[in-house]
């Protein structure tokens, strides 16, 4: 009998357990989610009424994407001189209340593109040229942790301020080599690494849509103004995000292509000696999905995209449809509503097109954190010694102390990094290896060479300048997929209610580029891709 109240006993403390586990998680979000709105109210009350919207475009050049400006170019329909030209007035007409242009070249590109209107004029380039140049006579402009010969190499840090860059990065060079005439350099976070773009030298940027808000980072000067329409394309660089977090804050298109395809050579103080081992990946940024696949081409070379398949024909009504609608970490954000319903829209267009779109749930994903941080330590870079220029190894409880009373050459968010390098329980080598192979081999097991994955861009829209301290790990529904090395384009869905950008991120297994890319025209099509910042002014 006691034998048998005993097993009682235990039954009905499993199932109080189990109760348990399932309600304390559920209030933990809900008290997390309600945190949020609170710290925005709190930030709202100080940044509401400096609000400002970047103000409209009045040259029809700058609304064309960059395939059309070319073919424009091409055609005898538009010079060269008059397209770089137009883009320069934007820089200096909005650059002041964004800053998102740190340095630039514009007498040196105006004097470029009248060489490309010479050349076109004279017949120069034969009709083989003109397709080998993709971007001939485009404009475009580049990361500030993207060396460029001739202008700012000081990456946000203070012993490097006033270096100018003596050659190329290799994006960069065969970005030129397709025509395309370099103008600016955008601002980033020190090193590239944070979720915002600022830095000491340069300071912040704003967001066109909203100047109170984030563009994200690291590739966030250079969202800020091709969201301008200051830029016609833009190079970004991805180790955690960095094209892709401000092009869902800007509104714009961004593609993490696949691993080994990616010259590093001038990606800050990388080699080239990285490319097959790297997370990092540069892409194209654009407002339109039109100019990702030429974008590829021209940044990585033709040959390095032969193995993303960009010119495979892609039935997307026949393609295998998955999502993922939130991560299960209480270190993130909770998703909110307009973002949520922005997603949903994108799973239900699809299961209506397909009949079908899978949900799916992986336990490991509760892992990303420390997985992703194990990843970074394994790239090889010493950041604690990089963001000091290799001149001493940054102690986080140092520069803290040194950072409050204003003697720290470091941003708060490179101390942060530095913190979170050691806050986080340090992952073994087996059980980094084991759990980033069960999160892989199951997606790999669902996508396959046909399938796609729908994932949440991040939580909420472009939050207000420094909320990123208070909510850190929200990236992770970026570094994931730096994790996986998995392709991943960055898609638009229009704006909030409040004028924001949503967003959402389409997924594929390693070299289906091209599904990505596919599905993301398919959506612009759709949902409208991206929309003016003024557009709700």
């Amino acid at each position: 009998m006691c034998h048998l109240r005993s097993v009682k006993r235990r039954r009905k403390q499993r199932a109080f357990g189990g109760i348990m586990s399932s309600i304390i998680p559920s209030m933990l979000a809900f008290i997390h989610l309600y945190f949020d709105y609170f710290l925005d109210f709190l930030y709202g009350l100080y940044y509401n009424s400096k609000k400002k919207i970047v103000s409209a475009s009045k040259d029809p050049i700058l609304e064309l994407s960059a395939t059309e400006m070319a073919r424009k170019i091409r055609e005898g329909e538009l010079k060269s001189e008059e397209v770089v030209l137009a883009h320069i007035n934007r820089i200096k007409e909005v650059n002041g209340l964004l800053n998102a242009v740190i340095d630039e070249r514009f007498d040196a590109a105006l004097e470029e593109a009248r060489r490309v209107d010479e050349n076109i004029a004279k017949g120069v380039y034969a009709g083989r040229d003109f397709k080998q140049k993709i971007f001939l006579g485009v404009p475009f402009t580049t990361k500030g942790t993207t060396v460029c010969k001739g202008l700012d190499v000081s990456f946000g840090l203070v012993p490097r301020k006033g270096m100018k860059g003596t050659e190329d990065a290799k994006v960069v060079e065969n970005m030129k080599n397709s025509g395309a005439i370099l103008l600016a350099l955008t601002n980033v976070p020190q090193l590239s690494i944070w979720s915002e773009a600022h830095n000491p030298v340069f300071g912040i940027t704003n967001n066109p849509y909203d100047t109170t808000r984030n563009v994200g980072g690291s590739s966030g000067g250079e969202c800020s103004i091709i969201a301008a329409c200051g830029s016609a394309i833009g190079i970004g660089t991805d180790i955690g995000g960095s094209i892709r977090i401000p092009a869902y804050m800007c509104g714009l298109f961004g593609h993490k292509c696949s691993p080994t395809v990616t010259p590093t050579k001038g990606l800050t103080f990388r080699n080239g000696s990285e490319q097959d081992r790297t997370m990092v990946v540069a892409g194209p940024i654009s407002r339109y999905c039109e100019d990702l696949i030429p974008g590829l081409k021209a940044i990585l070379g033709a040959d390095a995209c032969r193995s993303l398949q960009l010119d495979k024909k892609v039935d997307i009504a026949k393609l295998k449809y998955y999502f993922i609608e939130e991560m299960p970490s209480l270190l993130i954000s909770p998703v909110r509503s307009d973002v949520m319903k922005s997603f949903r829209s994108v799973v239900e267009h699809f299961r209506k097109m397909t009949g079908k779109a899978q949900e799916l749930e992986i336990e490991e994903l509760a892992y990303t954190a420390r997985l992703y941080t194990k990843a970074l330590a394994n790239e090889g870079n010493d950041f604690s010694y990089d963001v000091t220029n290799k001149k001493y190894r940054a102690v986080w409880y140092r520069e803290l102390f040194k950072y409050i009373f204003r003697c720290s050459n470091l941003s708060f968010s490179s101390v942060m990094v530095l913190i979170n390098a050691q806050v986080l329980r340090k992952a073994t080598s087996e059980w980094f290896e084991e759990n980033t192979e069960k999160i892989k081999s199951e997606l790999l097991s669902k996508l396959g060479n046909d399938g796609v994955l729908f994932f949440v861009s991040q939580p909420t829209t472009a939050h207000y300048h420094h909320l990123s301290y208070l909510r850190p790990y929200n990236l992770l529904y970026f570094s994931l997929f730096n994790l996986l090395k998995f392709p991943v384009t960055q898609v638009p869905l229009g704006l909030s209610h409040d004028g924001l950008p949503l967003g959402v991120q389409v997924v594929s297994a390693p070299f289906n580029d091209h599904l990505c890319l596919a599905v993301a025209q398919e959506l612009e099509s759709v949902f409208g891709g991206y929309v003016p910042p003024n557009s709700q002014a």
